[in-house]
């Protein structure tokens, strides 16, 4: 009789396969006793039975059975077949349809037979029972820790695990403490972000500077958004989506900071840069002087076989086309003078700070309500449908605290650039946070210009916007 052997094990922390070395070497021991020949070996290491995780070798076992390749299967037991009633009930239609045996060191098993099939299934069953109550043991567990703010699962993005030892000498109460060097990009990136530049800009310097992303490659969008939008990184514990309370991890940020930066991220009217990245200073931000439209690159015009200088043209009236060079060069100047200015910073930062502290002070007032509401749902003085009208009624209240929050909080973009070395600054600021200052701090119109007259910069106009 052609036999098959299956071994599985669910964790194999070392890697060593000692686990599924002994279920195949007791099952060759019966496959002799039987005088069964082996003629394959499926072993699933690492692997649960009762995740949505493919089994690859599993799948080849049946596979081989419906072939009709394998005339009898050894398992050490059959919950190392499967912990899934639904499962086993396939296991059994393939015994049915292909007289299949069913040897299992832990005792035999005939699928032949109805008292073969009950005992398989009890077995299963009981298999699906402590797989449910182990579900539950760690699933409680859990919340247990996030209830007392301690962290859980991998070590997150700008973060190192530290330990206590018990008398014991085994490790407990596992803290995460800011790790020097990520800390300080969440910290630097944050301020950029709160500070007016884009998310793509962002990722684009990380990239520049070689800064590795949390699995060491390159940064993306997606994923430097969601290290920003951890409620971790400024000391909050978050369980199935929700903040449950503060955590036992030493933030990288203020409160105020983090729900400033998530309104952001956040704000649906953000703008999102799509398509390739601006390589000109002014594309999409110059507006022309007749119509109001955005200007473009425009290629320079070939007369008498010479190319002339890159422009930049209306993309709606097409009526104004002013040299690229020119314009970039008197808008950059009047952007450093202001920056030069003694009162740059006073002159140019925008937000009001009183309206910023009542918003933060509402802000705070209401999530310091919504979490005693979640201790009270805790503790079983109030049900869960007190809790859910509770949210419901407060959650608007606070998403519109924050909102003005992130609309009053004063921007201080401009101390990365201002003062009197302004134009050095400038001259290495990477080109999207040159875009983003100009775009944020004044409006550029170029104004249509007669015969003769378009090297005049009089004709341009580089207004700033709060002053």
């Amino acid at each position: 009789m052609k036999a098959a052997i299956y071994a599985r094990i669910s964790q194999d922390a070392n890697a060593d396969h000692l686990g599924v070395d002994r279920q195949l070497t007791d099952c060759r021991a019966a496959a002799r006793q039987h005088g069964w020949e082996v003629v394959h070996e499926y072993v699933d290491n690492d692997v649960s039975a009762t995740r949505r995780k493919s089994r690859p070798q599993y799948t080849r076992m049946l596979a081989s059975i419906e072939a009709r390749a394998i005339d009898a299967l050894i398992v050490w037991d059959v919950d190392r077949l499967t912990r899934t009633p639904r499962e086993l009930e396939d296991i059994i239609d393939l015994a049915n349809a292909y007289g299949l045996e069913l040897l299992s060191i832990g005792g035999d098993i005939d699928l032949a037979t109805p008292q073969g099939k009950l005992t398989a299934r009890v077995k299963g069953s009981v298999a699906r029972h402590e797989t449910d109550q182990q579900s539950r043991r760690i699933k409680r567990k859990i919340q247990e820790k996030a209830e007392k703010g301690e962290p859980h699962g991998m070590v997150p993005y700008g973060f190192q695990r530290t330990y206590q030892q018990d008398e014991s000498g085994s490790r407990r109460h596992g803290r995460d403490i800011p790790k020097p060097a990520e800390a300080d990009i969440i910290r630097e990136i944050t301020r950029r972000i709160l500070a007016g530049q884009s998310l793509r800009s962002t990722v684009q310097l990380l990239n520049e500077r070689g800064n590795p992303s949390p699995r060491g490659g390159r940064w993306s969008s997606a994923t430097l958004r969601q290290v920003l939008l951890r409620g971790t990184n400024a000391g909050l514990r978050t369980h199935r989506g929700e903040v449950v309370g503060k955590s036992t991890t030493e933030p990288i940020l203020s409160e105020d900071d983090y729900y400033r930066l998530v309104s952001v991220l956040k704000d649906p009217t953000r703008r999102a840069q799509l398509g390739t990245t601006p390589r000109h200073l002014l594309t999409g931000i110059a507006e022309c002087g007749l119509c109001g439209g955005k200007m473009r690159r425009l290629k320079g015009v070939e007369r008498a076989g010479k190319k002339g200088p890159e422009a930049y043209g209306c993309r709606d009236c097409f009526k104004i086309r002013r040299s690229m060079a020119l314009v970039d060069a008197y808008v950059e100047g009047v952007v450093i003078a202001l920056l030069t200015r003694p009162d740059a910073l006073a002159a140019l930062a925008v937000g009001n700070p009183d309206r910023a502290r009542e918003a933060q002070t509402r802000a705070e007032a209401i999530n310091a309500r919504l979490l005693n509401a979640a201790d009270q749902f805790a503790e079983g003085v109030i049900s869960a449908e007190q809790m859910a009208r509770i949210s419901a009624k407060l959650r608007p209240q606070l998403d519109e605290a924050r909102e003005s929050l992130a609309c009053f909080a004063p921007v201080t973009s401009v101390a990365q650039m201002a003062g009197p070395d302004a134009a050095s600054r400038w001259a290495a600021a990477s080109l999207p946070m040159k875009r983003e200052l100009i775009d944020a701090l004044m409006t550029v119109t170029i104004l249509p210009a007669g015969p003769g007259r378009g090297a005049d910069p009089r004709l341009i106009r580089a207004v700033p916007k709060t002053v």
